[in-house]
């Protein structure tokens, strides 16, 4: 929807990077508001309260941004793997929706590359632990195990597809999955190695109810497990622990008084307990951030040529009308010589021709032209006037 609202307001290319703690817009063309607008009529915000929650950058910035992003620089668990796997759902979506173009593809590629680098280069993603993993494990360290507990998750997106997965590695777990839309939970219930039982929205309080940890990672507006809740689930627990992970941002869980068999964890808390592999992480940051600065480099140079590029082919087209007119004006007057030294001949035409255009086009891929010197140059090579 988001997407093609955005095109019909003008934008020329788009995708968006949802995760659980982060809503991003990548476009090409078009405005700022027009963004900001299609964000406000999607959410249902109104512009004015949304507007101070959000920020921008463009250019060289943005793809820096974005290489960070992908490496799991600016993750919440530092080095986090799962984040490539969401941003090609991202591009594979645009492309689908027809909304990804030359600048957005390049911009895919090239951080996606840079990401590859920095984690078969470096040590900050080996051994990584993504939010799901890292929640499995703090619940299994707070229960004593999960092995024979049963573990309800709330909602059936990536965040929780990944922390089923994690569930079904642990002998004896009890998973249970419970979704909107019950066909959804039943999907990924079936796409796990283990059995799983998929659950309707109308039995939530019951599964919350039996439970032994609770992960939840819903897109809402307001929590849905509150004081009210905890205390029902209480009532029949006799202080056995329930153990709530919430991915949700904004939280799906809260409370004002949690009791003493409560322990509720948020993506910030996980983050701030992620201290495994953090000193080789740490000490890969060095290395992460100078291949980062490698491949935006390599990023200007592709986003130089590609604002060159039809210039480029004009005047290589122009090159070659050229030699070709040449050639036949020097076929008619050298109608005598053999088929072999006919060949010297168009290699030196091509040669010359190529000599002369050799420098001017290093110097247009090394420094893109202003509209103002494009005309300079197309009037300079007598070329026709084009929409590129």
């Amino acid at each position: 929807m988001f997407l093609r609202r955005a095109r019909e307001s003008g934008l020329d290319e788009c995708a968006v990077l949802s995760t659980c703690n982060r809503t991003e817009v990548y476009f090409s063309g078009g405005s700022l508001d027009s963004v900001r607008h299609a964000l406000s009529a999607v959410s249902g915000i109104p512009l004015v309260t949304l507007r101070p929650h959000l920020y921008a950058s463009n250019g060289i910035c943005t793809a820096c941004h974005f290489v960070r992003v992908v490496a799991g620089l600016d993750s919440a668990v530092l080095g986090e793997t799962e984040i490539v796997a969401q941003v090609k759902d991202a591009w594979r979506i645009a492309r689908e929706e027809s909304a990804s173009g030359p600048m957005l593809d390049l911009l895919f590629r090239k951080g996606l590359e840079a990401g590859k680098r920095i984690r078969s280069q470096t040590e900050l993603c080996r051994s990584a632990t993504s939010l799901g993993v890292l929640a499995v494990r703090r619940a299994a360290e707070r229960l004593g195990g999960l092995e024979g507990k049963i573990a309800v998750v709330i909602g059936a997106g990536q965040v929780a597809e990944r922390v089923a997965k994690e569930l079904a590695g642990v002998e004896g777990c009890r998973i249970r999955i419970v979704n909107r839309t019950l066909e959804r939970a039943t999907s990924l219930a079936a796409s796990l190695k283990v059995h799983a039982t998929p659950c309707g929205w109308e039995s939530l309080a019951e599964q919350v109810d039996e439970a032994d940890a609770v992960f939840c990672g819903v897109s809402v507006d307001r929590p849905i497990l509150v004081d009210a809740d905890f205390h029902r689930a209480g009532s029949g627990r006799s202080g056995r622990q329930l153990v709530v992970v919430d991915f949700g941002v904004p939280p799906n869980a809260h409370t004002e008084h949690a009791p003493d068999w409560l322990c509720l964890l948020n993506v910030d808390q996980l983050r701030d307990e992620s201290s495994s592999n953090e000193a080789r992480k740490l000490a890969a940051l060095s290395p992460a951030l100078d291949i980062v600065g490698e491949e935006l480099k390599r990023f200007s140079y592709s986003l130089i040529e590609k604002s060159a590029a039809p210039l480029i082919r004009r005047i290589s087209s122009r090159s070659r009308e050229i030699e070709t007119l040449n050639l036949a004006w020097a076929s008619e007057r050298l109608s005598h010589l053999s088929e072999k030294d006919w060949e010297v001949v168009r290699q030196l035409a091509t040669r010359i021709v190529r000599g002369m255009l050799k420098d001017p086009i290093e110097q247009l891929k090394s420094c893109p032209p202003s509209d103002a010197e494009k005309a300079l140059i197309s009037n300079l090579f007598g070329l026709e006037e084009t929409t590129d």
